[in-house]
């Protein structure tokens, strides 16, 4: 489901690079299940990152760089 998203907010933005921007309704999860640990990964932002953070090993997600 994760790889789903990506591909849809790449293209989304690849869109919007091109000129060709469009309304894109995207879904996102506020928990996933980390790969790393299992444990649960919440959605996080900063300033100009986007993406899950795990706090029990501290795995970052990066959606938008």
């Amino acid at each position: 489901m994760l790889a789903s998203q990506l591909a849809q907010l790449e293209y989304a933005n690849d869109k919007h690079r091109s000129g060709q921007a469009s309304k894109v309704d995207i879904s996102i999860e506020q928990e996933i299940e980390c790969p790393r640990c299992h444990d649960v990964m919440t959605l996080h932002s900063e300033f100009d990152k986007l993406g899950y953070l795990c706090e029990e090993c501290e795995f970052w997600l990066h959606l938008i760089h």
